[in-house]
């Protein structure tokens, strides 16, 4: 009796920790998007940046929280873009950063693997994360969008909202 009682308090105090997203149709997806491409993961790697103290300061007044720790680290994925289904700029190569917020909301690429991504430039928030300096445009994703393996699936569905070409 009593490993029961123990084991039904352990079930009531865990508590989860899961990514919580709201599914999106490609339409909302499309729209939400300040970048769109199929590309292939031609390199990963593990980088930090550390903070200053007016990034901390900045961060703490964003999350309303205590930033104890100075050293984010994060992935640097680089992808090649095979080809652009909405962008402002032609890119032949972009980086994909995730991992700082140390979430499960964090994408995590696979190298030589080629996705359907879709990206955003980012908030106010992740320009205090993340280093300003990169050898290409830096973009964000997490696992909360559309971002998938299966892109030719997904460009099905893309051409049914818009005129896209593989």
């Amino acid at each position: 009796m009593k490993y029961i009682i123990i084991i039904s308090i352990l079930f009531k105090t865990i508590t989860s920790f899961a990514c919580d997203c709201k599914s999106k149709t490609v339409k909302e997806e499309y729209n939400n998007s300040s970048l769109i491409i199929k590309g292939t993961v031609v390199k990963i790697e593990l980088k930090y940046h550390v903070l200053s103290k007016l990034e901390i300061d900045s961060l703490e007044r964003i999350t309303e929280s205590k930033i104890f720790n100075d050293t984010i680290n994060f992935y640097e994925y680089t992808f090649h873009v095979e080809s652009s289904i909405k962008s402002n700029n032609e890119y032949e190569t972009i980086i994909v950063r995730s991992g700082a917020k140390k979430s499960n909301c964090d994408i995590h690429f696979k190298e030589n693997t080629t996705y359907l991504l879709y990206a955003s430039n980012g908030s106010n928030y992740e320009e205090y994360l993340y280093p300003k300096s990169s050898s290409f445009p830096a973009f964000y994703s997490s696992i909360c969008t559309r971002t998938t393996e299966n892109w030719k699936q997904e460009m099905k569905m893309l051409k049914k909202i818009k005129k896209v070409s593989l």
